[in-house]
């Protein structure tokens, strides 16, 4: 049974003009959290989603459009459901407001509202947003050549080990996280960063984890929890940061971050994003 009801999937909705906050669907972050069996939050972090379909109308009349850059903190109460932010963003569409500034305003009061906690909305024109988010690979070492028998249901947090005992500090990624929709039941894809300092991590066990959740169902937010909580338990590196860049959905991509180390991400794209 689908844990997930409270959303507007199959729904037929009231006009864009006359949506407003109330659309928005929280879901509480605490429920999934119990799942992963920690006595304490052992991560900070941001979720930053990137909005690319934006646009409200002048006192004019006239449309104006940007990006909007989201920062979402991960000690607030609640996520949001992404097809109603779809939804909430794309009413403004109709909305006269007097200026970009009002608009980012608005969203973020509406937005820190509904999550429980004090989101920032910063917004873009197109030119600002290409020169301040560059399309561009993380540095590291991709997995996605290792040759490693695929686990077909997971997450299997219990393959995961360290190899030797020299303290390193590396960057490993893959392009291959896919996970599913606890809504929709369509694929999600995403390029996922650990970035560690600790006992080298058996690379081989750490990307048919990745691929184990291939069939796993949960939100993005939870998923990258649950991948930092797992390397933490079983691998136990002193520093930890597992950060993934999801294909947008929607007009909508969402990026959790989780660390340990007290850094945030250079703000760049996926080449996919």
């Amino acid at each position: 049974m689908n844990m997930y009801k409270v959303t507007h999937l199959g729904k037929q909705i009231r006009h864009d003009s006359d949506i407003d906050a109330s659309i928005l669907n929280p879901i509480a972050r605490a429920d999934a959290r119990r799942s992963l069996l920690m006595d304490y939050v052992p991560f900070s972090g941001t979720d930053f989603w990137t909005a690319y379909e934006l646009a409200w109308l002048d006192q004019d009349g006239m449309p104006k459009l940007a990006i909007a850059d989201i920062s979402v903190p991960c000690e607030s109460k609640n996520i949001i459901e992404s097809k109603s932010m779809k939804l909430y963003l794309n009413s403004f569409y109709k909305k006269k407001i007097e200026n970009r500034q009002a608009v980012a305003e608005k969203i973020q009061f509406e937005l820190s509202e509904a999550i429980g906690g004090v989101v920032t909305v910063k917004l873009f024109t197109l030119d600002a947003f290409r020169k301040g988010h560059p399309i561009k690979t993380q540095e590291g070492i991709c997995l996605d050549n290792q040759r490693v028998e695929p686990i077909i249901f997971g997450p299997a947090p219990k393959i995961l080990r360290t190899m030797g005992h020299k303290q390193i500090s590396e960057t490993l990624f893959s392009h291959l996280l896919r996970t599913i929709c606890p809504v929709t039941s369509q694929p999600d894809w995403a390029s996922i960063y650990v970035m560690y300092r600790g006992h080298s991590i058996d690379r081989d066990a750490l990307f048919r984890y990745i691929i184990s959740y291939r069939e796993h169902s949960d939100f993005h937010e939870h998923c990258v929890e649950r991948i930092f909580c797992d390397i933490l338990n079983y691998c136990n590196p002193t520093e930890l940061t597992v950060w993934a860049r999801f294909l947008r959905r929607g007009g909508l991509d969402i990026n959790p971050y989780r660390t340990n180390s007290g850094t945030y991400p250079p703000r760049i794209r996926e080449t996919r994003q």
